[in-house]
């Protein structure tokens, strides 16, 4: 929901696009702060419990952006929420390797293509809500107050997970394993062209194509759609390329990717190491 209202939370704010893009480096760093923090957080108390935790932080710092009413006022708004965000995502990937491993064949990219599905809905619900007039502020409220409630009723299904072991720490003299750092690269190609699309796209549409708030708001559908349709297809097609003495690698693989936490990336170099 935040993405949709770029546009007039910067319009509400009174800055430019250089401005924003300073700002949007404060999101990215309470992301990379959340989700630095959370792997070992984690590994101690469950991914269950930083899920409902985090999830719950994320709902509440949805307000902040649209309540901004000053540049500092979003800075802050915008590090909680990204700190928030990057928890979360840590969370919910650790949660959902442990689905995985009991499901018995990959689905990893079918709950990013839910999560995308998500972004779908809320560039409708978005485009809806601008186009009635209805303020940023109250929609990122009424958004933020469904996922608080959201969060109740998943908590039951929620695998516990106990407390990892501690681990020594295994990383050569010369660092990472060149696999590990090659997916650590791709990961970061991947989530700069997706921050991209996300944070630019509704921008992109209302000042180029000279198109309404409300109109802008579907080109971060758009980019949702597609990704949602590719990520539903990617379990199947890792399925058919991968033999069954692979399969049980790649959670853990993924998990170093997605969550590009040190912690992770010893014990994905662990497995690079073993092949």
């Amino acid at each position: 929901m935040w993405v949709v209202h770029i546009p007039a939370i910067e319009q509400r704010v009174g800055i430019g696009h250089a401005a924003l893009g300073s700002l949007l480096l404060l999101l990215a760093a309470g992301a990379l702060c959340g989700m630095q923090m959370t792997g070992p957080l984690a590994d101690r108390f469950g991914s269950h419990r930083t899920t409902i935790g985090f999830a719950s932080l994320l709902a509440l710092a949805t307000v902040g952006p649209g309540l901004a009413s000053a540049p500092w006022h979003l800075g802050l708004a915008l590090a909680v929420f990204g700190f928030a965000n990057g928890a979360l995502d840590v969370s919910m990937n650790s949660q959902a390797v442990v689905v995985e491993q009991r499901y018995g064949r990959p689905i990893m990219a079918a709950f990013h293509g839910v999560f995308s599905a998500g972004g779908i809905v809320g560039s409708l619900v978005g485009a809806a809500t601008l186009a009635a007039g209805v303020s940023p502020p109250v929609t990122l409220a009424v958004a933020g107050s469904c996922a608080l409630v959201a969060v109740v009723p998943i908590v039951p299904h929620l695998i516990r997970t106990e407390p990892a072991p501690a681990r020594p720490a295994t990383r050569s003299r010369n660092g990472y394993p060149r696999k590990v750092l090659l997916l650590g690269g791709v990961a970061f190609g991947l989530m700069l062209s997706e921050g991209v699309a996300n944070d630019w796209s509704a921008l992109q549409v209302k000042e180029r194509l000279g198109s309404a708030d409300s109109v802008a708001a579907l080109a971060f559908g758009a980019f949702s759609a597609t990704m949602t349709l590719g990520r539903f297809v990617a379990d199947r097609a890792q399925q058919s390329l991968r033999g069954d003495g692979q399969r049980r690698q790649v959670p853990s693989l993924e998990r170093a990717v997605l969550a590009q936490l040190p912690d992770q990336f010893d014990r994905a170099g662990d497995i690079a190491c073993e092949e």
